[in-house]
Formats: C-alpha cells, sequence, structure tokens
C-alpha cells in the first residue's frame, strides 16, 4: 500500500476523507492532550489527526487511532488532570478532575462580586482555550480575571493552613473551577484532592479529611479556608475601589498632578512620601 500512495495522491477518490471520518474527534481531543499535556484548540486537533493519520497510511506508526488507543477511560491511578495555563497559573476544570479514579471532592467555595458579568467574547481569542472557558461561563477576559484572582486567593490560604497543594507527579489538593455565571461575577470552585497510587505519605491526610473530619485539625482548617480567602479578596477588592476612586478625583480635576504617574516627579519626590 505504501508504495501507491504518497502525499499527492494520498485523498485520491475521497479516501483519505473517508478514513478521518471515522475518527472519534471527543477521544482523539483526550488522546493528544494526554500526549502533549495541554488542552489543544480545535483547529490544532485537525492539525494533529491529519498527520498521524498520514503516519499510519506509510506505515510510520503501527496502530490505527483507535479505541483500544484513546479509550476514555483512564488506565491507572496515576492519570494527571490537564489545566488550562495562563502563564504560570493553572486553570483545572471541575468536571474533568472529578473523572479521575483517585479523586475525592472535598466541598465547594463560591465567591460573589460586585464586579460586571461581562460577555466579550473576543477578548479571549487570544487565550487558545475559548472554547473550554465559554463552557465553563468565562465568557470575557474580566470575568478570567476575576476567576483567575479568586483562585490565587484560594491556594495561597491552602499554603498558609499547611495543606498540600497538588502538583503534577504529587499528590494534594486541586481548587478546580466549576462555573461562572452572573449575578455579578459568581465563581465556583470545587476542592478536589487527588492521590498517586503509591503515595502512603498522603494517605492520613485523605483518611483524617475525609473520614474522621469531625475530629480531625486538618478539617478544621479546611472550614476555615474558605472564610480566609473571601476575606482577602475583599479587602483586596475595597484597595481597588479607593485607588479607582483617587484616580478618577485626580483626572476630573485640572489643577491636580499627581506626582505617582509622572516619571520626572516621581524620581524627584521618592523619598518625600511620609
Amino acid at each position: 500500500m505504501t508504495g501507491d500512495v504518497n502525499e499527492q495522491n494520498i485523498n485520491r477518490f475521497g479516501r483519505f476523507d473517508t478514513l478521518k471520518s471515522t475518527v472519534d474527534r471527543s477521544k482523539a481531543k483526550v488522546y493528544f492532550e494526554r500526549i502533549e499535556g495541554a488542552t489543544i484548540p480545535p483547529f490544532k486537533l485537525n492539525m494533529r489527526i491529519d498527520k498521524y493519520l498520514q503516519e499510519f497510511i506509510f506505515g510510520q506508526v503501527e496502530e490505527f487511532l483507535g479505541d483500544s488507543q484513546i479509550d476514555t477511560h483512564e488506565e491507572s491511578q496515576n492519570v494527571s488532570p490537564k489545566p488550562l495555563v495562563f502563564g504560570d497559573i493553572k486553570l483545572y476544570q471541575a468536571n474533568q478532575v472529578l473523572e479521575l479514579e483517585n479523586a475525592v471532592e472535598l466541598g465547594s467555595v463560591t465567591f460573589k462580586t460586585d464586579t460586571l458579568y461581562e460577555d466579550n467574547p473576543a477578548s479571549l481569542l487570544s487565550t487558545g482555550c475559548y472554547s473550554e472557558l465559554k463552557q465553563l461561563g468565562v465568557v470575557s477576559s474580566h470575568v478570567l480575571d476575576t476567576t483567575l484572582t479568586a483562585l490565587l486567593e484560594l491556594e495561597q490560604v491552602t499554603k498558609d493552613l499547611d495543606l498540600p497543594l497538588y502538583q503534577e507527579g504529587q499528590s494534594g489538593i486541586v481548587w478546580a473551577l466549576k462555573e461562572a455565571r452572573e449575578g455579578s461575577v459568581v465563581d465556583e470552585f470545587i476542592a478536589v484532592a487527588i492521590q498517586y497510587a503509591g503515595d502512603e505519605s498522603y494517605k492520613p491526610f485523605i483518611d483524617n479529611i475525609i473520614y474522621d473530619g469531625a475530629k480531625s485539625a486538618l478539617f478544621a482548617s479546611f472550614v476555615v479556608l474558605p472564610k480566609m480567602a473571601y476575606s482577602k479578596l475583599k479587602a483586596k477588592h475595597e484597595q481597588q475601589k479607593e485607588r479607582n476612586a483617587e484616580k478618577a478625583a485626580i483626572e476630573s480635576s485640572p489643577n491636580v498632578i499627581d506626582f505617582k504617574m509622572n516619571k520626572k516627579l516621581a524620581e524627584k519626590w521618592k523619598g518625600t512620601q511620609h
């Protein structure tokens, strides 16, 4: 077969398109994301499928992209969830994390802000994962920023309470986004404990916080965690409102110059602030 088929005639009589139509795209997405360790947007998925099928036809891979390779049932307890990545921040999707065999749901936290739930799809196109964000209710860069801020506070408070945060290859807690929705901006996060097979150091945490919660200091810490995170977010929001009000007052007054916004004045008066 490989002697008769080449890149120029690979789709003669529609044979390549026919073969491609037999591929389950949702399963193929899981397969390629598992290999690459990152979310793949639709246009890149199409390219990955084309390349794989060509390699299969030319005998460069041994197996067709079938169910045996891309079975959505995870073969191992050590499969890692695949986050949406924004710089150094990893946003996990609750529905994906909860499907893992080695995951245990601990509880949920809902944050409500008084900022506008802005619907602006164009502002998310550069992220490369617009469709995934839309499914979560994140419909603009503003909603995304608000969501990531809440996530960072949850993770920081988790660290402050000496609770283990999940890292790839290590057991710990994942704060996964269930949804963002209207009502200003409302973010609902699910706390999920992920345990890697053979990681016995994490077993006492699972036993205490899940099965003996009433007596556990860890459980008590987990209960106060959302309150601490919310208090920090509220304080940050109030500080931002004050800064915005100060900036608006300065901009509306033609006789006031804010030296902090003027590079030369800021340098000259650097040591005069009390």
